[in-house]
């Protein structure tokens, strides 16, 4: 009769556990600046959450510190999971804890994608002579100086291959292009000089 009793408790506890439900996943978003998607960096992340004492019933509040790789080129709405690092609660499996990619607003790039855009100011002479060097401080600290020797119209992009953000998933081995967008300057007036040149 024992034996009988032993085997209906421990099918009773094989159920129960089976039936357990896991938490639901808690989310947080974190911003990187453009920098940091571009060379990759480490994050620490704290988390505090609930955790299941000794009894198996009551809680005590607990502190975890969660370690992200950033990977070179990651994008916005890239999103890193820990698993069962959530609250633990009795007769609940513990919830995952996801962290999503959020990007902050760069003062000088624009993302496109794996793209990089660069608006640079010019003026009218500078559009309808085609000669000159444009200097760009790349984000990992490099300057690129880069001969522009095209008449420039107001629709026109200068393309420049490979010096975009790095592609995740080549490991950045290769990577998108940068392209400089013109804003032409022109002149509130001309003098009758410059009007003579023009016609």
């Amino acid at each position: 009769m024992n034996d009988m009793n032993d085997m209906n408790n421990m099918y009773n506890n094989i159920h129960t556990t089976n039936q357990r439900k896991k938490g639901e996943t808690i989310e947080h978003k974190f911003y990187l600046t453009l920098e940091e998607l571009y060379n990759g960096t480490i994050k620490s992340m704290k988390v505090n959450r609930k955790r299941l004492n000794i009894d198996g019933k009551t809680t005590r509040q607990d502190t975890k510190i969660l370690k992200i790789n950033v990977k070179p080129g990651w994008k916005q709405g890239t999103k890193i999971t820990f698993k069962e690092e959530g609250d633990e609660l009795p007769g609940i499996i513990p919830s995952d804890i996801s962290f999503i990619v959020g990007e902050k607003l760069h003062s000088q790039f624009i993302r496109d994608n794996n793209n990089l855009i660069f608006k640079q100011e010019i003026s009218l002479k500078q559009a309808l002579l085609s000669s000159f060097i444009i200097k760009i401080k790349t984000l990992d600290n490099r300057i690129l100086q880069i001969p522009i020797n095209n008449i420039i119209s107001p629709d026109y992009i200068h393309r420049i291959k490979n010096e975009g953000m790095p592609i995740s998933k080549t490991n950045g081995k290769e990577k998108g292009d940068l392209l400089i967008q013109f804003d032409i300057i022109f002149p509130r007036q001309l003098t009758q000089k410059q009007q003579n040149m023009v016609k």
